[in-house]
Formats: C-alpha cells, structure tokens, sequence
C-alpha cells in the first residue's frame, strides 16, 4: 500500500500544478469553481491535462516517453489490484521494465525491486522538473509574443500621431526647399522618436526580468 500512496501523492501533486497552470494559462483565476480543473466529476483527466501539457509545451520523444511511462505506472497502481510491487506493476506494461532499469544506474548491485523503486523514483521526480521547465517555456513565449505585440502597436501609434503633425506643419511652408528640409528633418526625428521608444521599452522589460519593477497580482 506504501507504494501505491508514493506514486499516488506524486500524481496528485503533478496534477493540481498542471491544472493551475492550465487555468492559469487560459485566464482562469479560480480553479476550483472550474469544471474543466477542479475536483469535480466533470473535471478532465490527469491524462488528459498531461496531454494538454505535452501539446503546448513542445516535449521531446524522450521527455513524451517519460511523461506516458508514469502515467502507466500510476494507472497500474491506482487500477490494478494485481499491482501491489514494482516489479508487479511493470510486468503489465510491455518493454516498460527494461526501459526504467536502464532509466537508473546503481552505483552497487540490487535486487530488481529496488532498483525499480529508485529509477520510479528517480522518474517521478524527473517529471516533476520538466513540469516546471515546460511551465517556463510557455512563459517565455507569451512574453515574447506579448512583447512584440506592445511594440507593434506603439510603433503603429506613433505613426499615427505623427503624421497629422507632419501634415499640419508641411502646409504652413511655402517653398519646395523648405519642404524638403523639414521632410528630412521630420523623418530624422521620427528615426529618434523610435529609438527613444525602443530603449525605453527594453529598459522596463530588463526591470521586470530582474524583479526591480513588479505588478500587483
């Protein structure tokens, strides 16, 4: 039963981070009120939410084979009276046993319950770690899009302000001379407007990475 309860708080535990990151993810503040991610009858699978994870985390083969060789041990525990070792538990599971010895090397010999336990173990915590890193990804990635989102639209702003302005005072010149300087002129300041903007939106960026400027949650 100990073994059961370990791979059981490890699965519990993996699956309340990833509903409140996919939550979290798709504007949802409160989890439990969810029908998708909160402990209802309703509520997706963890498989489901795993698979959730894996389509918008970009996994490797590798990291996929480890994240679905968990959920069968998992299952196999949590479904399967029969289950009631490790070495019990992958004797369902075809080429799962050879894979998780070879998963953990031991620095001395062991029996094959053990060594299965420690490379469970060691899987299990794997998991956890790239959970987390799959988590950071995805962070990145909207940070980066939103990034690009705010500078396109200030640059789009700014061209929509100054080129009024640009009209306006084109109209008050009366020599094709005077026009053509203050076209270059204007387009020079346009130039530095720009690059104003740009430093200043990497220096709040650079402010938010390091935690000096923060925002209420």
């Amino acid at each position: 039963m100990d073994i059961k309860v370990e791979v059981l708080k490890t699965s519990l535990y993996l699956e309340n981070i990833t509903s409140a990151f996919l939550a979290k993810l798709i504007g949802i503040d409160n989890v439990n009120e969810t029908y998708s991610f909160s402990n209802k009858g309703s509520a997706l699978s963890f498989s489901q939410k795993i698979h959730l994870l894996i389509d918008v985390g970009a996994l490797s083969k590798e990291d996929k084979n480890k994240f679905f060789t968990f959920l069968e041990i998992r299952n196999q525990f949590m479904h399967n009276i029969n289950a009631e070792s490790y070495e019990q538990c992958v004797s369902f599971l075809s080429g799962k046993k050879k894979f998780l010895l070879e998963y953990y090397t031991p620095e001395g010999p062991l029996d094959t319950e053990t060594h299965l336990k420690l490379s469970i173990d060691k899987l299990s915590k794997d998991i956890v770690k790239l959970t987390k890193e799959i988590f950071d990804k995805i962070q990145v990635k909207v940070h980066y899009e939103i990034d690009n989102k705010v500078k396109a639209r200030t640059y789009e702003l700014l061209e929509g302000h100054l080129h009024p302005l640009k009209e306006e005072l084109l109209k008050k010149i009366d020599n094709d001379e005077s026009i053509e300087l203050a076209t270059k002129l204007l387009d020079l300041v346009n130039v530095y407007i720009r690059s104003a903007i740009k430093r200043s939106i990497q220096t709040v960026q650079q402010e938010i990475n390091s935690g000096e400027l923060k925002f209420k949650s």
